[in-house]
Formats: structure tokens, C-alpha cells, sequence
């Protein structure tokens, strides 16, 4: 569902990405823009295609998919509240992300698996909002998605350089225009590395509020064996409201209505 629905707004997110350029680009890149623009609404136009295809079929799977989960759980034997399952996986994604400190950060990939460790994280949290202490959440949350934000950025920049590298090498442009993609795909390699380059000096700068937040939160959490941060069986009514909340801040983040 993730991948069919996510071609469709990656090809109008990178158009519009584009679109936004062209009141400032150089001259010479106009032509590359605009061709790519156009081979982005094509590839958007069959995207939506598929997605009108395929989107009932999945919806219909996942459904099913959702009746087996649920009467699994349904003839389950109870081995613990919760507040008490969920101090695993919490465990994992603050280790997972806390490991990452000491790490030197160089690359692309590098730091494309650093994106992934912050979402996990953020998305767990999310999940078990109700059993997390909210001071704890309300800091970690904030910091990992600063970090999200920054390298989501960075990420987003990558993206758009592929996607014109990726046209430029496809071999349906005029020769003219095909050169004026390989310029501005050079051009947006260097604004990746630019961009790069100043994520890393944020990220181990001591003095940048989020990465901070972050390194000292999740102090002690490398090893996995830190005391989860789940909280009491009484606050949890208050967790649940909490929990709620968070899944209505998800959606309106995302465009959608609850």
C-alpha cells in the first residue's frame, strides 16, 4: 500500500520541488527543469493509474490481513500488560539510535540509516505513547523530530538529484536538452553535498539544542539493557488520552482527516 500510494506523491512532490526553482535557476537549467517537470507528470499520471488498480485489491488484503492478526490475538494466552510488552521494542529503537552517537557519520548511506533509526524511534513512541513517561516522550519526541526534519530535508534533495539523473540517463531527451540535465544534475549533487556536510556539523555540534536532547535522553541506552522508560498501571488512562493525541497530530502532519 505504502509503495503503490508513494509513487504518485513522490512524482508531484518532485515536481513541485522543481516548479519552486524556476523563478531562481540559471538560464540554461530551464530547459532541463521543464523537461523534467513534464516526464514527472507523465510518470505521476500512470502512478495514479496503478494505484486506481491495484489500491482495492491491496485495501481488500490488508483488511483480511487485519481479521487474522486480530483473531490471533483474540485466542492468545495474556503474558504481561501492555506497559509491560512494551518496554522491549522501546528498548531497541533508544539503543538502535544511541549506538549511532559514537558513530562517524560520512556518508550518504550513512546517514540514510541514521533517517531510519530516528523514524523508528519516533514512530515506536507514537505506538507507545500511553506507557512512556511523558516528560521522557515530550523531549525525545521533539529532538528526534528535529533530527527527522533536517535530515528528511537532505533526504528530499537526494531524491530530486536521482530522479533528474535518472531522466538525464534515460535517453528520451534531445541531445541539447540532455546536456542541460547533466548540468543541473551536477548542480544538485553539490547542494547534496553542501547539505551533507552541514547536517554533520549540526549533528556533533554539543552546542545544537536537538542532538543534545537526544545524546543525553538516551544516555545508557547503547547496550539495549537501560530500564525502559514505561510508566505505572495508574497513569495509564492519562497515557491513552496522550496516545490519542499523537495519532490526530499524525494524521493533520500528513494531510489527512482522523
Amino acid at each position: 500500500m505504502r509503495t503503490i500510494a508513494g509513487g504518485p506523491r513522490a512524482f508531484g512532490l518532485e515536481r513541485e520541488a522543481l516548479r519552486a526553482r524556476l523563478g531562481t535557476c540559471e538560464d540554461h537549467h530551464r530547459e532541463a527543469i521543464a523537461f523534467a517537470m513534464g516526464q514527472l507528470a507523465a510518470f505521476e499520471a500512470r502512478a495514479l493509474d496503478r494505484l486506481s488498480e491495484d489500491g482495492t485489491r491491496c485495501l481488500e488484503a490488508y483488511d483480511a490481513g487485519v481479521a487474522v492478526c486480530v483473531k490471533k490475538l483474540k485466542n492468545m494466552s495474556a503474558h504481561g500488560t501492555f506497559v509491560e510488552l512494551a518496554g522491549r521494542p522501546i528498548r531497541d529503537v533508544e539503543g538502535a539510535v544511541a549506538r549511532g552517537f559514537d558513530r562517524q557519520l560520512e556518508t550518504l548511506e550513512q546517514l540514510h540509516e541514521l533517517r531510519l533509526r530516528i523514524k523508528r524511534l519516533r514512530y515506536t513512541y507514537e505506538i507507545f505513547r500511553s506507557c512512556i513517561d511523558e516528560q521522557h516522550f515530550s523531549r525525545v519526541y521533539k529532538a528526534a523530530k528535529s533530527v527527522q526534519d533536517e535530515l528528511g530535508a537532505m533526504n528530499d534533495l537526494h531524491e530530486l538529484h536521482e530522479r533528474v539523473a535518472a531522466i538525464r540517463d534515460a535517453g528520451s531527451a534531445p541531445e541539447q536538452i540532455r546536456r542541460s540535465l547533466d548540468s543541473f544534475a551536477r548542480t544538485l549533487d553539490t547542494e547534496r553535498e553542501q547539505a551533507k556536510d552541514r547536517f554533520i556539523t549540526w549533528w556533533d555540534s554539543p552546542a545544537r539544542e536537538a542532538p543534545a536532547a537526544l545524546r543525553d535522553a538516551l544516555a545508557g541506552c547503547a547496550s539495549g539493557e537501560a530500564e525502559g522508560r514505561t510508566i505505572g498501571r495508574p497513569d495509564i488512562d492519562r497515557g491513552i488520552d496522550r496516545a490519542v493525541d499523537s495519532a490526530v497530530m499524525r494524521f493533520n502532519e500528513n494531510g489527512a482527516s482522523p
